[in-house]
């Protein structure tokens, strides 16, 4: 081989070398996270920015909300340091914000990625330190054509790397909240209903929101609870309950007539139906629910609080309790008198 070539060769194994994981580079995560999270972070968190601009910072809070609000983590996300003693506060400094168009000679592809590297610190109502670190935040589009990737395209790979780093916030706060609520499931006491009278079947018809997906939240959440009662209760599938629904209450659960609920017991075959409602404070979660028998005759209110990461789950697992209980305190009373199970 002439001198001319071995250069060329070597030119050519530097190139491959720097264009090959060009990719996998640029999507490397650096996130690392530290602390230990209290279940009482209260229900609203205040989120500060550092060094951020106003549109900058309105993507992100806007994530933060779909992440954080609506579920078992915060009732509200608001912009500002927290002012009164019920606010935890996260602060987000963005370090470096990268925005490249790549070439993978490794996998061949074009790729568009954009990669925010924070710094975020979250402390409790006291002001005390409970999560702390580095965030990467990543968008990644490597499946469309450069040629494709207008200022819309790229917009939107800008909000998946803001939403990806919201979600890795988030993800420690729910680990958290997901420990509480595993707990209050594993907690519940099984019922164990007369023999002949179980499975009862019930239906959670809906809860009752001032933020809908809150209120489906907890809905799906009660249905859990009340499954965890044990093998003589059968939850009724909810897309069964919201067809019917839709055929016999389609002006929605508030005040329901009671033939209404009879015609929604017999369509789902459900013994049993349940309407709740949740209310959200400043500091605590409050879920009632409202039992009612076949016949759509009201038998029993019962009410929760919870404060905290996973409170609603908490406060699902209080009511289904007593819903519990009352049936089996029901069917007891039949079955001493010898009626028939309703």
């Amino acid at each position: 081989m002439n001198c001319r070539c071995a250069i060329t060769v070597a030119v050519c194994g530097v190139l491959l070398v720097g264009c090959a994981g060009n990719l996998e580079r640029a999507s490397r995560d650096e996130t690392r996270l530290a602390g230990k999270i209290p279940q009482q972070l209260g229900r609203d968190l205040r989120v500060e920015f550092v060094g951020v601009d106003a549109a900058t910072e309105e993507t992100f809070l806007e994530a933060l909300r779909a992440e954080f609000e609506g579920r078992d983590l915060f009732d509200r996300v608001s912009l500002g340091q927290g002012k009164t003693t019920a606010d935890a506060t996260l602060t987000i400094s963005i370090e470096e914000r990268d925005a490249d168009d790549l070439f993978d000679l490794w996998e061949f592809t074009d790729a568009y990625v954009v990669r925010y590297e924070l710094e975020i610190e979250l402390v409790d109502p006291r002001r005390e330190r409970v999560l702390a670190g580095h965030i990467t935040g990543i968008g990644v589009d490597s499946v469309s054509d450069d040629d494709d990737l207008d200022d819309r395209a790229r917009a939107d790979i800008e909000l998946a790397a803001v939403s990806d780093a919201a979600a890795k916030v988030s993800r420690n706060l729910r680990l958290a909240a997901d420990r509480r609520g595993l707990a209050a499931l594993d907690a519940l006491p099984e019922v164990l209903l007369p023999p002949g009278v179980g499975p009862v079947s019930v239906a959670v018809l809906g809860v009752e929101a001032e933020d809908p997906r809150a209120g489906q939240d907890v809905r799906a959440r009660l249905g859990v609870a009340l499954a965890q009662l044990g093998v003589d209760f059968f939850l009724v599938p909810g897309p069964n309950i919201d067809r019917a629904l839709e055929d016999t209450l389609p002006a929605g659960l508030e005040s329901p007539d009671p033939s209404k609920l009879a015609e929604v017991a017999a369509r789902v075959r459900a013994r049993y139906l349940v309407i709740g409602r949740l209310r959200q404070g400043a500091e605590r979660v409050e879920v009632e629910a409202r039992l009612y028998d076949a016949e759509g005759q009201p038998l029993l209110d019962a009410r929760a609080a919870a404060t905290g990461l996973g409170a609603p789950q908490v406060a699902a697992c209080e009511v289904a309790q007593r819903i519990g209980a009352h049936v089996l305190e029901v069917h007891a009373k039949n079955a001493k008198s010898g009626d028939s199970p309703h």
